[in-house]
């Protein structure tokens, strides 16, 4: 017999014998030949899926080849004992493919063995080995990376059923302002911090008085800011609750400054409390002198009198008061403009107003909005998108406003607190429209 001396390679042998050149004790041979078998076993296991068509040819071969070195035998016999241990070759390569589904797998040497039934399917090892080599062919795989194989796929699916659950999670929400406790847009809040609400306009920084008392009357004065005279002023020192304060009023508007009371009679201005109020019954060219009277003395412009009791001037400044004002008089400007003056005389807020202004320039716009309300009425979820409607009446125009604010940020876990939605500079973009009766 010859061997080669590469493991993997299969051995081929002439398969021409005779019997009558067999000259050897019968059981002598079945001894060795059984010994050749089980190297022939030992060398199968070797052997790789590459050569797997050629071990039957193998066998058989080194059976004859066998026979014919070492002397006679019968040759039924020879025959059946070949046949028997191709059926058992057979029986093995069953049981190793079976064994590749169980936990063992992966064998001592780590070669793949895929499950076929050679006899009940009657496939041929050549399409064995393809199966083989495409499913199975990398020798190296351990549990581990199979765990890993199979882990990705699952992985995976459960990302995509979290982002579908999200998307659901997104839901688009219609909403009315009457849900909402709380529903301030950044200009409404800027209106309703400078307490521009509508006419008339009044401010006062005093939470309450107690007691008033006038404690001198200068009578009618007349007083001068920058190059403005103003006459027919009445002038008085009162004490209001502790304190003095110097008021100056027409039947147009009225302004009180804190003062510091000296015992000559001289004052200087606390710039500390005050309170004023234009009136609403005058004509639109009144209100905006007064409206830019105002202004003016806020902005630290010196007020001077001309009185026989009462000489000299004062001072004072307030930028939050110098920005209401400005910003009055750009929306009563732009009101002129559309001719549009007269309805601030029908009570509209002056955020009305300043919509319908908007409306004239634009239909969209954006902004931020504070929103608070109970979960009980809103029936909202974090993630949930909203969009609020409301209708703005304006008394004395021929159309009223509606006002969609759509929340361009969803709702947040932060921002559900106590059973209550609480959201504050939440992004939106608002858009109007004209509602005609």
């Amino acid at each position: 017999m010859q061997k080669s001396d590469n493991t993997n390679s299969v051995i081929f042998i002439s398969s021409d014998f005779s019997s009558d050149s067999v000259n050897c004790n019968e059981e002598t041979h079945i001894q060795e030949l059984e010994r050749n078998i089980s190297e022939e076993i030992i060398s199968f296991n070797k052997v790789s899926y590459s050569d797997t068509e050629n071990i039957e040819d193998t066998t058989s071969n080194l059976f004859f080849d066998d026979v014919s070195s070492s002397g006679s035998i019968d040759s039924e016999k020879a025959q059946a004992y070949i046949q028997g241990l191709e059926e058992n070759e057979t029986e093995e390569i069953i049981s190793l493919n079976e064994s590749h589904f169980s936990s063992e797998s992966i064998n001592s040497d780590k070669t793949f063995h895929p499950k076929v039934d050679l006899e009940k399917s009657g496939a041929d090892l050549t399409q064995i080995e393809s199966k083989e080599e495409n499913i199975f062919l990398n020798d190296k795989i351990n549990n581990s990376e199979i765990g890993k194989i199979i882990e990705i796929p699952l992985r995976k699916k459960e990302d995509e059923n979290l982002k579908t659950e999200e998307i659901n999670k997104n839901r688009e929400l219609n909403f009315s302002e009457e849900r909402f406790d709380l529903l301030e847009t950044a200009l409404e809040i800027r209106y309703s911090s400078l307490k521009l609400d509508k006419i008339p306009i009044e401010m006062t920084t005093l939470k309450e008085i107690i007691t008033k008392t006038i404690v001198k009357s200068f009578g009618v004065t007349d007083i001068k800011i920058a190059n403005n005279i103003i006459r027919g002023l009445q002038v008085k020192i009162l004490k209001l609750n502790s304190e003095h304060y110097i008021e100056i009023k027409n039947r147009e508007f009225r302004l009180g400054l804190e003062i510091d009371l000296k015992e000559d009679w001289s004052f200087t201005v606390i710039n500390r409390n005050y309170y004023y109020k234009i009136y609403e019954n005058i004509n639109l060219i009144r209100f905006k002198n007064n409206v830019e009277l105002l202004k003016n003395i806020f902005n630290g412009e010196k007020l001077s009198f001309f009185n026989e009791g009462l000489s000299g001037g004062i001072t004072t400044e307030n930028r939050i008061e110098i920005m209401k004002f400005e910003l009055l008089s750009k929306e009563i400007e732009q009101l002129s403009f559309n001719k549009k003056e007269k309805l601030i005389y029908f009570q509209n807020s002056f955020y009305k107003l300043a919509l319908l202004n908007l409306l004239e320039t634009t239909t969209e716009f954006d902004s931020w909005v504070n929103l608070s309300g109970k979960l009980e009425k809103l029936n909202v979820e974090v993630g949930d998108r909203l969009s609020i409607e409301r209708v703005h009446v304006i008394d004395g125009n021929k159309f009223n406003i509606k006002e969609k604010i759509k929340i361009l940020a969803p709702l947040s876990e932060q921002e559900f607190k106590d059973k209550e939605l609480k959201a504050y500079r939440k992004t939106c973009r608002i858009s109007l429209e004209k509602l005609y009766e």
